[in-house]
């Protein structure tokens, strides 16, 4: 049974917002966290939780792309980030999120400056 582990994503939240190229999906969002000094907040409320995928149902859900790989989703919504993928490895990530939604998909854009 596949578990979303709360420690897993607040440390690859916390890595993202160190990546200065901006190659991970969530690197801007992580880095805006860490400038509006909310980055340990939103750590801290991650590793509170752990989810077991097979029993959100009916529920919003938060996971990384590859923690979703296998899974299938009613509605999704992923960041624009992921709409031009730079390498192979992108796309297939890229792939992964754009074919989790089985109704809909949102993708979610950056507010204009």
């Amino acid at each position: 049974m596949r578990v979303v582990e709360g420690d897993e994503l607040a440390q690859n939240l916390k890595s993202a917002s160190f990546d200065k190229s901006m190659r991970m999906p969530y690197a801007k969002y992580a880095q805006e966290l860490f400038e509006s000094k909310q980055l340990e907040h939103v750590c801290q409320m991650l590793r509170k939780r752990s989810i077991k995928l097979s029993n959100v149902e009916n529920m919003a859900a938060v996971t990384t792309v590859h923690k979703a790989k296998g899974f299938e989703y009613d509605h999704c919504a992923v960041h624009s980030d992921l709409l031009s993928p730079e390498d192979s490895q992108e796309k297939n990530v890229s792939f992964v999120a754009f074919t989790r939604h089985k109704k809909s998909l949102v993708v979610m854009m950056p507010k204009p400056a």
